[in-house]
């Protein structure tokens, strides 16, 4: 089988992080011994893993790190549904009535709409919140 060089380009980054299988390592190993300049490449590019190591290392989750993050995206669920909550409350508080004599009554619009006021501010900040959470569960795909 005649292997091109763009393949071996290809699974070179492979090759240099040791991912790569032993059949692999070796067509490498041999395509890189009849190809000067592709090793010369392969030499550069491994002495800058080297230098920052960090590349090299593989990330491994640990079940205690899951269990974390599980935790956070519950707390963040469970705040992204209370200022839901609050901000519709705060929303349509302005708009509660009672009855009474047999008349409804507005609650804060006519009678205290600095009341109402500073409901609906509320309500922005809770909508803000909302949308600052929505916006953090968004990578986790909820």
């Amino acid at each position: 089988m005649n292997v091109s060089r763009n393949v071996i380009h290809d699974l070179v980054p492979l090759y240099l992080a040791d991912e790569a299988s032993a059949d692999t390592r070796a067509l490498i190993e041999e395509f890189l011994a009849a190809d000067p300049e592709l090793a010369g490449k392969s030499r550069v590019c491994s002495r800058v893993l080297q230098i920052q190591p960090n590349r090299r290392q593989r990330h491994v989750i640990t079940a205690r790190h899951e269990t974390q993050t599980l935790a956070r995206t519950r707390s963040e669920l469970a705040h992204r549904s209370w200022n839901l909550g609050l901000a519709i409350a705060f929303t349509v508080f302005p708009f509660s009535f009672i009855f009474a004599n047999g008349h409804m009554q507005w609650m804060l619009i006519r009678d205290v709409p600095s009341a109402a006021m500073a409901s609906w501010a509320a309500a922005a900040g809770f909508w803000v919140g909302f949308a600052i959470h929505n916006r953090r569960l968004r990578a986790s795909g909820l």
